[in-house]
């Protein structure tokens, strides 16, 4: 059963649309013409290295495989899921191999979900966040608590020798990124860390960081005390491997929040615990995996800095906020740290993420509007205090302090740095087609850019420095596009310097919303 509670995370596109129904009181003047290829429906499609063509030819240093993970398909046979994020998890890859050439492939992960469910030509036994059209049966609702979640379809990331599909749960696979073919399924432990009886350890985070100036990297296991009188706890984890872990830090939590990414500088790593709590007697009596969090909106969030060196845990509070996407954080010196987050205010709309609702662009538009507000938390580790600064936007470009799924470049993770580009939907107000690719400049405020086109539906872009770069925003972004009108989609190559399309290939078949992934080097 605990192991259905984390298809949250997907929710971030859906928070990031949602919010931009607020920006004006206009009337819905015209359509979101190929929506229907975008989210909420099926692409049962697959292709194994396709070739493709861009239309100018790309530098020989671009080398390397781009990796994606998303959602590809909501029905089988007479049945669907009614949450957003409980469509199938599916692949996506573009492969660069230096010599002009590009290929592309996408491929539904073939997990015991998956495969039973298409043997079955039924949705099989698993947990899912939302309800089932038709619902389960009681033996297979049964069924479905005894087999937890098996759905990775977040993120896509390389612990030092395996790259691994994962969501915000402690399991996780590895894939051979030539084939998309899942390995074996990984559930590691972590020597002197307490995840047996009387606890259980589902929880952990679908953006693990590298630990700087190390090859290893960064992660957390939370673990849900089962018995009346005992604190949940976090443990803060050294993955030296895909199997190797390391415990650095554990300490006791009252309530255990859900926390999808966090951030890290050389000397510390810092977790935002919003009051969005997994709460254990609903889990035990909820097949509604939606309802076992709660929000509340009259309590603080809880910060936790962890020095990496000794394990020392300092907690903090701020503001109640709920942020799905940390961006990055920096020592400013000895005693301040910031740490710039996208904040949506509130979790209220994990619940209301319906495949019916997304369907109906009448009631897209009605959804709860929830807007995503970039802020800088500045920790004061003398006196344990904390300073919340925003970001204002140019009145040429209102929405360019207003956006999620961050991406910047990763040499200054960690490190002072100015620029970050997000995805911000709806920018004109009325229609979820007109969306944008933002470049926000966090050191001046004044030379914010963006890059959009009208019904062009964009997504999450991947950073790729320049290798002779010397300035920050030296380098390209790399994201999928849906061209609704001509209701096909391309890979676009966007100048990050000037925030222009400089190159594209147009794909054989459409590309579903996809969120998380990166370009890795194969």
């Amino acid at each position: 059963m605990m192991g259905s509670i984390d298809f949250v995370f997907l929710c971030s596109f859906t928070v990031s649309v949602i919010w931009a129904a607020s920006l004006s009181p206009k009337t819905i003047e015209d359509s979101d013409p190929g929506f229907d290829l975008y989210m909420g429906y099926d692409n049962l499609e697959e292709y194994d290295n396709h070739p493709i063509q861009f239309d100018h030819p790309l530098p020989d240093w671009l080398k390397g495989s781009l990796i994606r993970n998303g959602v590809g398909r909501y029905e089988v046979g007479n049945r669907k899921v009614e949450n957003l994020l409980d469509g199938f998890a599916k692949i996506t890859k573009w492969t660069f191999p230096g010599d002009g050439t590009t290929s592309f492939s996408t491929k539904f992960l073939r997990t015991s979900f998956y495969n039973e469910s298409m043997s079955s030509n039924d949705i099989a036994p698993y947990a899912t966040l939302g309800p089932l059209d038709p619902p389960f049966t009681l033996e297979e609702t049964l069924k479905a608590l005894e087999n937890g979640m098996d759905n990775p379809n977040v993120n896509v990331y390389n612990f030092t020798e395996n790259i691994v599909v994962l969501y915000d749960l402690w399991i996780m696979y590895n894939i051979d990124p030539r084939t998309l073919n899942l390995q074996e399924k990984i559930n590691a432990d972590v020597p002197n860390a307490k995840m047996g009886f009387p606890y259980a350890s589902p929880i952990s985070c679908a953006h693990p960081l590298q630990e700087i100036g190390t090859e290893h990297h960064l992660t957390f296991l939370g673990s849900l005390a089962l018995l009346p009188g005992l604190k949940h706890k976090l443990t803060l984890v050294r993955v030296k491997s895909s199997t190797d872990r390391e415990m650095i830090a554990q300490w006791e939590v009252e309530n255990m929040p859900y926390m999808h990414s966090f951030s890290v500088t050389k000397k510390y790593a810092i977790f935002l615990g919003s009051p969005y709590f997994y709460e254990i007697q609903r889990m035990l009596k909820n097949l509604n995996m939606a309802d076992t969090m709660v929000w509340y909106p009259d309590k603080p969030t809880m910060i936790y800095l962890v020095e990496l060196s000794t394990g020392k845990v300092q907690t903090l509070q701020t503001e109640c906020m709920f942020t799905m996407h940390h961006i990055n954080a920096f020592e400013m010196d000895d005693q301040h740290i910031a740490v710039d987050v996208s904040d949506f205010g509130e979790a209220g709309v994990f619940s209301r993420a319906s495949v019916e609702v997304i369907r109906n662009q009448t009631l897209r538009n009605s959804l709860l509007k929830s807007q995503p507000v970039i802020k800088r938390y500045i920790l004061n580790l003398k006196d344990n205090t904390v300073d919340v600064m925003k970001f204002p936007s140019p009145a040429r470009l209102p929405f360019s302090s207003n956006f999620d799924l961050p991406t910047i470049n990763e040499k200054y993770r960690g490190k002072e740095y100015c620029f970050v580009y997000g995805f911000s939907a709806m920018i004109d107000g009325i229609n979820y087609s007109n969306s944008s690719i933002v470049k926000k400049d966090m050191c001046k405020n004044t030379t914010d850019r963006a890059w959009f086109m009208k019904h062009h539906y964009l997504m999450e872009a991947w950073f790729v420095p320049f290798p002779q770069g010397t300035a920050e925003d030296d380098g390209y972004l790399l994201t999928p596009v849906l061209d609704g009108e001509n209701r096909k989609s391309y890979l676009a190559v966007i100048d990050a310097r000037n925030m222009t399309l400089v190159n594209k290939a147009e794909l054989p078949t459409t590309v579903p919303f996809n969120i998380h992934g990166r370009l890795f080097d194969l």
